[in-house]
């Protein structure tokens, strides 16, 4: 089955599923919004191919976070960070996890700012029955902070955390 057959022969985006998202779907120009480069990382932006593809389609407040990231850039101060984390579930990542810090990975590149990444292993505690402690636990949490380090964040602007 196709996604066009699926939705009737209309877009993804203007299925039920998406019509709350519709508001926040990317219009082309705040994805394409050139902040000014971190200074010696990149000498222009390049539009990552996420969005360059519509793999990333949907957004709450792009402008306004490149708009933080602008005053950051010129005042030299903080006014914006990346954040995003994990669930560990397993011992190795799956293309669903990758995506999310494929995109954060490209994002700390282009933009300079520092990252906070969550580990949610009291969540799946609470969700999916895995241990929050012992060697299961511990390893599972381990083997994925190592997948984590292995997309090449700055370690001295990277702040990954557990909540256990």
């Amino acid at each position: 089955m196709t996604a066009s057959s699926h939705y009737s022969g209309r877009s993804p985006l203007m299925s039920p599923f998406c019509s709350g998202w519709r508001k926040h779907a990317t219009d082309g120009g705040s994805t394409r919004r050139q902040p000014a480069p971190h200074k010696g990382r990149r000498d222009r932006w390049h539009c990552t191919i996420f969005f360059h593809r519509g793999i990333v389609f949907s957004h709450r407040d792009f402008g306004t976070a490149l708009d933080c990231v602008r005053a950051s850039l010129a005042t030299g101060t903080h006014r914006a960070y990346l954040y995003t984390g994990r669930g560990p579930s397993a011992q190795s990542m799956h293309i669903g996890h990758c995506i999310p810090f494929l995109l954060t990975r490209y994002l700390q590149d282009a933009l300079g700012l520092p990252l906070v990444i969550q580990i949610t292993d009291d969540e799946k505690h609470f969700f999916r029955d895995i241990p929050v402690s012992g060697e299961k636990a511990s390893g599972l949490v381990v083997e994925n902070i190592k997948d984590i380090v292995a997309f090449g964040f700055y370690p001295r602007k990277t702040f990954i955390f557990r909540n256990t």
